[in-house]
């Protein structure tokens, strides 16, 4: 049942009608979270609850066309920690850029 609710074919439709897919798949894990908790399956319940907010994250960031690749990233923080070991700038400056960068990446937080 796992692999029916995390596939998803077909991603180059109307965006509306991916969005709806993704609302009846997040609605068939609820189902299948009640079924594993009412017969006794814990362990998976906990997976399930805690992998349910990134199960359709990439989908969902790559409608909007903002998905963020960890490499990308990765390659910002590299970037950063140079500019703090050879360059001028202070850890504490480093450390704001990156939570501004982080902020706008994952949250679509712009200045």
């Amino acid at each position: 049942m796992i692999i029916e609710i995390c596939n998803i074919k077909g991603l180059r439709r109307e965006v509306e009608e991916v969005r709806k897919e993704i609302i009846n798949k997040e609605e068939s894990l609820d189902k299948l979270i009640r079924y594993c908790d009412e017969n006794g399956m814990e362990h998976t319940v906990i997976y399930l609850n805690n992998a349910r907010r990134d199960i359709f994250r990439g989908i969902r960031e790559g409608i909007l066309n903002g998905t963020v690749s960890l490499l990308r990233l990765e390659r910002m923080m590299r970037r950063i920690n140079q500019r703090i070991n050879i360059g001028k700038w202070s850890n504490d400056g480093g450390l704001s850029i990156c939570k501004i960068r982080a902020a706008y990446y994952y949250n679509g937080f712009d200045i």
